[in-house]
Parts: structure tokens; C-alpha cells; sequence
């Protein structure tokens, strides 16, 4: 049937006004509606999600509380221990079915259900990054040790070698003199030492290129809610780092002490190191911010300057220094003490190597020094230009650093290279 456009010169039918209202009505209605249902469904899932939540919740934390960590040497191992009168309230009822998983530190079954599926990690937040051990073959990130629980371990280890070790303490180096086959000790009230070579490892006041401290860190210890056990945090502020530190002893669930360590301007310092506690609190958790850790209460505060020096040669005749003695290093990453093992452990290896092959140790000192050249180098370049990295909003420092987070947290060997630089330096 053949169709024809419609006559121009006829008059278009005419809509009433009351189909135009009806139109200017629905249409919005039709909108609504769906967008309506939406948003009541989303508010009937939380309410009733809530209490079930809520009751999970307690569950989980029961069954959390029936969790032990067994110490001894090696690998840690896990106990669980439940009840039969905690088991059957966990067991729920004839609507309900209760599942739950107990896993090792190592990811091992310990207890429940086998065949049930690890969830998978949180999205790491836009600007965090996260180092995990199980990221490096359950070697850990890290340790903290209380240090008088460090020098009882350490007089223990020397009383093992009485024959080769003689101890004097207290005792204050008053004076150390060098001779053409070794040194001589001056000791303030305990006599003298000779000995083939000498050690510093303590003080570097008076080094070449020591400044005064532009930085104060602010130390104490912290009580908060949010942090898992174990957990070991550093946030990068304008002012400087702020580090949180798991304690030993403080592994249990909920709220926990940690360590704090809080750098700041030398001039913002002693505000602070005199306001309350309450205010103080206050002010840590806004420099923290409300996602990372909520901020409970503060004991046992001290502000220490944060010297940055270090000496360009480590060693001078039969005089050797490491340690603090050779570096004094800005607290970020907490690499000080570590480098200070590593030149410990270097010159060790070295004396042993000299004292064997012509008997005198003296003639490892040079070796020693060009060993750790590129590792202290490197340490001394990263802890000192790190926190200015992060404090400044010059560009292009904002893009270099935010690619070079995001390269961090989507690139498992660029975190394990850092990791694995931080732990054991450079290796040459």
C-alpha cells in the first residue's frame, strides 16, 4: 500500500491541555520511580545487613580470642583452642550455617573449614603502600626489641666468650693514643687497654660536616585502635615522617600501644613537648588523618635533636669507626640502626679474613672502609633527601612521586628491590 506525507496545508489535531499536564507529570514520576526503588533497596540492605553484621562480628572475634601464637625459635606456630560450649553456639541454627577458616602465619590450616576461599586483599588506597613479608618468602620486613631487652641478649652472647671477650662496664674513654703496632685506650678511672686496633662506634660530635639539627623527633609511646598487630606504619607529613612501631608483647587483638616517632620542625618542637597529653593527642591524629589509626592515649614522651653527619674517612691509622660513629643518619625508614649491624658484620668478616691470613688486623681497615663506601653512600643519600621529597609541592616533585607510589603498589618487584635495599643495603 503505497504511503504519501502528509498535506502541509492540513491543520494539526490539537492536544489538549489536559494531556499536556498529565505528560509534564509523568515523565518525572517515571524517572523517580525506578531511582526510588534503587535507593530503598540499598537503605533496607543496610539496615538489615546491621545486626548481621554486627553478630559476624562478634563471631569472628571470638573466634579470634581462641588464637594463640606459640613462641620459640624458627617459624612461629599457631594454637587454636574452642570449646565445645564455644562451638555450639558458633554452630548456629536451622536457618543459618556458620563456616570459618583458621590459617597459620605461613597460610597453613590450622582449624575449620579447608575447602574455603581465601578473600582476596583490600584495594591498597591511591597513595599507600604496603610491604608484606609473605611478599618475600617469609623473611620479615623487620623487628622491634626493647634495648635493655637488646643488651641483656648481648652480655649474654659475651659472657659465652669469657676467654676472648673482657667486658668493662661502666667505663668513659677519656683519650686514645696511636702507636706503630697498636693503640692505647686512656679510660677515665678504669687504667688503660692496649689493643692492635681501636673501634669507635659511638659519637660523632665534632665530625666534619655536622650542622645543627633543622629537626626535632618526638618520641613516646602511643596507644590506638585500627592497627593490626604486627603492623608497622610511616606517613610522610609536610612537616616530616611520623612513624607508628608494633611493640613486643602487643600482639593481641584490638587496642594496642605502639611506638612513636614523630619528626618535626626544631621550632614546632617544643610546643608541643610541653602541651598536654589530650592536646597533643588531638594533634597527632590530625597529622595521622582518621583512616590510618585512631589515637587513644600518650605516655612516656622525649624529644631528641636529629643530627645528620657523617665522616668521610672511617679510618684513621689503626682507628676505625662505624656505627654512629661513622654516620648519624635522619630517622626515616629507621635505617640506622641496620646500616649499623651491616658495618659491624663487615668489619667482623674482614679482621677474621686479616687475623688469619698475616695476623695483624689492622691491615683490613682500608678493605673495610671501601667495602661499605657504596652502601653507606646510598643509605645516607636516601634518608636524607626522602623526607624533603615528600614534604616539597614544587613541581614535578607531586608527579614524580605520585608515579613513583603507583609504580610501587602495582609493580610486587619494584616493592621487593626497596624491601630488599632497606633490609640488607647495597651489595657490591
Amino acid at each position: 500500500m503505497p504511503f504519501s506525507d502528509p498535506d502541509p496545508t492540513q491543520p494539526r489535531p490539537q492536544r489538549s491541555l489536559f494531556g499536556d499536564i498529565l505528560d509534564w507529570l509523568l515523565v518525572p514520576l517515571l524517572l523517580l520511580w525506578p531511582l526510588s526503588v534503587v535507593l530503598i533497596w540499598f537503605a533496607a540492605q543496610g539496615i538489615a545487613n546491621r545486626p548481621f553484621d554486627r553478630d559476624l562480628g562478634e563471631t569472628a572475634r571470638t573466634l579470634a580470642r581462641r588464637v594463640a601464637v606459640v613462641p620459640g625459635t624458627g617459624v612461629q606456630r599457631v594454637r587454636f583452642d574452642l570449646s565445645d560450649a564455644a562451638a555450639a553456639v558458633l554452630r548456629g541454627d536451622q536457618q543459618d550455617a556458620l563456616f570459618f577458616q583458621v590459617l597459620g602465619t605461613g597460610a597453613e590450616w590450622i582449624a575449620g573449614e579447608r575447602d574455603l576461599p581465601v578473600p582476596e586483599r583490600d584495594a591498597v588506597p591511591v597513595g599507600d603502600v604496603h610491604f608484606r613479608d609473605d611478599e618475600l618468602g617469609g623473611e620479615w620486613l623487620g623487628a622491634t626489641i626493647r634495648y635493655g631487652e637488646l643488651v641483656a641478649a648481648l652480655d649474654a652472647a659475651v659472657a659465652q666468650q669469657a676467654d676472648w671477650i673482657e667486658l668493662r662496664r661502666p667505663a668513659r674513654v677519656s683519650g686514645v693514643a696511636q702507636q706503630a703496632a697498636g693503640v692505647r685506650v686512656a679510660l677515665d678511672e678504669s687504667g688503660e687497654i692496649e689493643a692492635a686496633i681501636a673501634v669507635h662506634a659511638e659519637g660523632l660530635s665534632g665530625a666534619p660536616g655536622a650542622a645543627p639539627p633543622a629537626q626535632v623527633g618526638l618520641i613516646g609511646e602511643v596507644q590506638v585502635d585500627g592497627v593490626p598487630a604486627g603492623r608497622a606504619i610511616e606517613r610522610f607529613t609536610r612537616e616530616g615522617p611520623l612513624a607508628l612501631l608494633p611493640l613486643p608483647g602487643e600482639g593481641g587483638p584490638g587496642t594496642r600501644w605502639m611506638s612513636l616517632v614523630w619528626c618535626m620542625p626544631a621550632t614546632a618542637a617544643p610546643a608541643r613537648q610541653a602541651a598536654e597529653d589530650e592536646q597533643l593527642a588531638r594533634e597527632l591524629q590530625a597529622a595521622l588523618g582518621p583512616r590510618i589509626a585512631r589515637v587513644r592515649a600518650l605516655r612516656g614522651r622525649a624529644a631528641f635533636p636529629l643530627h645528620e653527619a657523617a665522616r668521610t674517612e672511617l679510618v684513621e691509622g689503626r682507628s676505625v669507626h662505624l656505627g654512629n660513629a661513622a654516620q648519624t643518619l635522619h630517622p626515616v625508614a629507621g635505617q640506622g640502626f641496620n646500616l649499623a649491624v651491616r658495618d659491624a658484620r663487615e668489619l667482623a668478616l674482614r679482621i677474621a679474613q686479616a687475623v688469619v691470613a698475616v695476623g695483624d688486623p689492622q691491615t683490613a681497615l682500608a678493605d673495610y672502609a671501601m667495602a661499605r663506601r657504596a652502601d653507606r653512600a646510598a643509605l645516607l643519600a636516601l634518608t636524607r633527601h626522602m623526607p624533603g621529597l615528600f614534604a616539597s609541592h614544587r613541581w614535578p616533585l607531586p608527579l614524580a612521586r605520585g608515579l613513583g607510589l603507583a609504580a610501587l603498589t602495582v609493580l610486587p618487584p619494584a616493592r621487593l628491590a626497596l624491601a630488599r635495599l632497606l633490609m640488607f643495603g647495597v651489595r657490591v
